[in-house]
């Protein structure tokens, strides 16, 4: 998971960015770094996703010169001082940065401005799972905490997806009762038809399982079977010694229907970022 700098640079941001202190800690927080400039692009070219709590056009100004694209730049997120707004800028849909910016207005009590082109509102999220066997909770739980609730709240989660002979592992269940979610499985044969759209092929757990993956592709199985079009990975696998997660998103059949029936926009311009 990528690490998230945040950069206040006046006396009330610095209060916004202790209201996010107080709910991440682990994240990198700054206050008036001497040189602005230089800390902005010094953790851009680190990959750091950047909290810019200061003006949208300083953030654009210093980093413009660095842009490659959307597959490539870490997300940026600009916060007004007080907090009200939060503003994805770099790598909206890529790199995450749209569900990092509503995972900060729903912490500060404000808003989330998006202004690129968007999917539906209605977005389902599906975690996906594997494990060694014998794997405890807290290995899911600290993988949960660290690289998925920094940009998805739990709210927006639908079901736990797993491989078939994972779904008993006693770690598994505890951690599906610890984040009061249901598990679904799926056999390795129904997993072997992700193959392709995984992040990577382990040849590991192939000789293991059956399936080239089992967290990204359970994901994207789930995701498919409760969504109203093609699933796709938002958050690729994130791994420890003892377990597996990967987020694969979808979008509610209703609101789907409801949007043709209006005219609204279905589909995600996925080459228009709020920055060229």
């Amino acid at each position: 998971m990528t690490d998230i700098v945040v950069i206040s640079i006046t006396t009330k941001g610095l209060q916004v960015a202790q209201r996010l202190q107080a709910h991440r800690a682990e994240w990198r927080f700054l206050h008036r770094p001497p040189d602005l400039k230089s800390c902005l692009q010094a953790h851009f070219r680190q990959g750091f996703i950047i909290v810019g709590i200061c003006a949208t056009g300083i953030l654009i100004r210093c980093l413009s010169p660095l842009l490659r694209d959307k597959h490539h730049d870490p997300a940026v997120i600009a916060l007004d001082e007080t907090g009200q707004f939060a503003v994805p800028l770099i790598s909206g849909h890529e790199g995450r940065a749209n569900e990092l910016s509503r995972y900060l207005a729903d912490i500060l009590g404000g808003t989330c401005v998006i202004t690129g082109a968007t999917k539906y509102d209605q977005a389902l999220y599906v975690l996906g799972a594997g494990c060694i066997r014998g794997c405890a909770p807290q290995h899911f739980i600290s993988l949960w905490e660290k690289n998925i609730t920094p940009l998805l709240p739990l709210a927006r989660f639908n079901s736990i997806a797993t491989l078939d002979i994972k779904q008993h592992e006693p770690g598994l269940i505890a951690f599906a009762a610890h984040l009061h979610l249901p598990i679904v499985s799926y056999t390795a044969v129904q997993l072997s038809h992700y193959h392709e759209r995984l992040s990577e092929k382990s040849a590991a757990v192939m000789a293991a399982v059956g399936c080239y993956g089992v967290a990204e592709a359970a994901a994207l199985a789930q995701g498919e079977k409760i969504g109203a079009q093609n699933a796709e990975l938002v958050i690729p696998k994130q791994k420890n010694a003892y377990a597996t997660l990967a987020v694969a998103r979808t979008y509610d059949v209703q609101e789907v229907l409801m949007s043709r029936s209006t005219g609204r926009c279905e589909s995600d311009d996925d080459d228009r970022e709020s920055l060229p």
